[in-house]
């Protein structure tokens, strides 16, 4: 495959041997880096805004679904006045490639108006040295019908 020092060929991991509360069956979790993105749907549905907040850096980005949050003052205010679902992440699959970590998964629970919410996703999270987030994609599956016609 190459030279592993120029190119990273991420293999997703599912179904192996440690349980984690919040996963589909079980995920080897093989960096901390995993751990900590593992860690951040559990926080994020304990409601444990302050957490998530100090996960990332002062410069993060996150671009959540092509809404852009491009500062920590800027995620904070998403996350304490702008985020209001509420419900449970269940993670299907995590891969790590050096300070690069792909999930995916399904959210369900509920919206601001009580309404049921259900939706896949995948999230893309990449860390500095000192361990923060620098930046994060989220996005969404809204379905096949979204692109017909």
């Amino acid at each position: 495959m190459g030279n592993t020092d120029r190119a990273c060929y991420l293999d997703f991991k599912f179904n192996l041997t440690r349980p984690t509360c919040g996963i589909e069956g079980s995920i080897m979790v093989e960096s901390h880096w995993e751990q900590t993105v593992i860690s951040y749907y559990d926080r994020v549905d304990a409601g444990d805004v302050d957490w998530v907040i100090n996960l990332f850096s002062e410069d993060a980005v996150y671009d959540r679904a092509s809404e852009v949050y491009a500062s920590k003052a800027a995620i904070e205010q998403f996350y304490r006045s702008e985020r209001k679902i509420e419900g449970r992440h269940t993670l299907t699959n995590v891969a790590s490639c050096k300070d690069t970590v792909l999930v995916d998964g399904e959210f369900r629970g509920r919206g601001a108006d009580g309404s049921l919410k259900k939706i896949g996703f995948a999230d893309c999270w990449r860390f500095n040295n000192a361990g923060q987030v620098t930046r994060r994609n989220t996005y969404l599956a809204i379905g096949s019908d979204y692109v017909r016609d």
